[in-house]
């Protein structure tokens, strides 16, 4: 299964905001993750849009769309939101190196795509203590429980010839800016004074 938190997608992640960085260094920390978030939105749109062209075909068109168009632009979506993520968590200041930085990294992506609810009983830190087996296993719990919802919020919309390319496209856009005012509040609300960070656990219920 694809791992969002692969060391090279974290490794990419912090030199896309370091070159975002040199290019624009008069933005703010807010101002640059919030382009960050643009940025990913638009991408998500476009994949829901583009994933569900196929409808434009009564008939069979309507199933690829369905099936294959879906299955896509959840790995797409999955994909996309998951940099999201990360690059804010660069933006940040936040180390992706480290087994304990991937788990925390993790537990930030679970509160941005409400799906802390899988995390019952786990508070951050005992997600960043997580084994590596039980730390992959909560991985691909979430990514399957962000595919089925995904999958849910954009079927309906498939069915409609034409208009459904734009529904598509509009569901994945407010998903991804509901993950990325999720992810900002997040990092925001920790902070580094005096080489201190002052942690606060954030909760999601479905």
């Amino acid at each position: 299964m694809f791992n969002p938190f692969d060391p090279r997608r974290t490794e990419a992640a912090a030199q896309k905001v370091a070159r975002m960085r040199r290019r624009e260094p008069h933005l703010s920390r807010r101002e640059l993750a919030e382009r960050v978030v643009a940025e990913k939105c638009w991408w998500c749109a476009l994949a829901g849009a583009l994933t569900a062209v196929p409808a434009v075909v009564p008939g069979l068109g309507t199933v690829v769309a369905l099936l294959g168009g879906a299955a896509v632009d959840v790995a797409l979506l999955t994909h996309l939101l998951s940099g999201l993520v990360l690059e804010v968590a660069a933006v940040y200041g936040r180390p992706l190196t480290g087994p304990s930085q991937l788990r925390e990294t993790l537990w930030a992506f679970m509160v941005a795509t409400g799906t802390g609810s899988l995390g019952a009983g786990l508070s951050r830190s005992v997600v960043t203590r997580l084994s590596h087996e039980a730390f992959t296993n909560l991985v691909h719990r979430v990514l399957w429980s962000l595919g089925v919802r995904s999958v849910g919020r954009s079927t309906l919309a498939r069915l409609i010839p034409v208009l459904g390319i734009a529904l598509a496209g509009g569901i994945n856009y407010a998903v991804a800016r509901s993950v990325g005012r999720r992810a900002l509040a997040y990092y925001e609300s920790r902070t580094l004074e005096d080489g201190i960070t002052v942690e606060v656990d954030y909760r999601v219920s479905e």
